[in-house]
């Protein structure tokens, strides 16, 4: 339930508070601390030397290889793609700070394109029913959201 600062310390939620969701499903990030702070599109932020946080193009790019309808089955973990992206929830702190939703039916993933001061774009895969893919453009930062680096090129 901590905020997260700028303190040089990548700092992130586990679902339900449980470090085992970390391990498991991946952490969740509020934006600001995933970009490191910054409002770089395709920026480092807390990927390792020669990875940035992807820009939303180049997540439209990676969905695009997909048929809409089952590009969500494609990406999520177990899909043919190998992408695995885990269908990992969301931390909403408009219900509460410590209010984790949707383990087990979204996997959330944010991209380093802010639309304006204070929001940015998140790619879900709705896992429920026929698994496919949405964009949200003006997501909340401070909600907390799975994040994947993408190797420079």
């Amino acid at each position: 339930g901590d905020l997260p600062t700028d303190n040089s310390t990548i700092e992130k939620w586990c679902y339900d508070d449980n470090e085992v969701n970390c391990s498991d499903e991946g952490a969740l990030y509020d934006w600001d601390e995933m970009m490191a702070y910054t409002t770089t599109e395709g920026g480092q932020g807390i990927c390792p030397g020669g990875w940035h946080i992807p820009a939303d193009a180049e997540m439209d790019t990676l969905e695009a290889n997909y048929s809409v309808s089952d590009d969500g089955y494609n990406l999520k973990f177990g899909g043919p793609s190998g992408f695995n992206l885990p269908i990992n929830g969301e931390l909403d702190p408009a219900v509460d700070a410590t209010y984790y939703d949707s383990q087990g039916d979204l996997a959330t993933l944010w991209t380093s394109r802010e639309t304006t001061p204070g929001y940015s774009t998140v790619h879900y895969i709705d896992n429920i029913g026929s698994p496919n893919v949405m964009d949200e453009t003006a997501n909340a930062q401070n909600w907390g959201f799975g994040a994947r680096c993408l190797k420079d090129y």
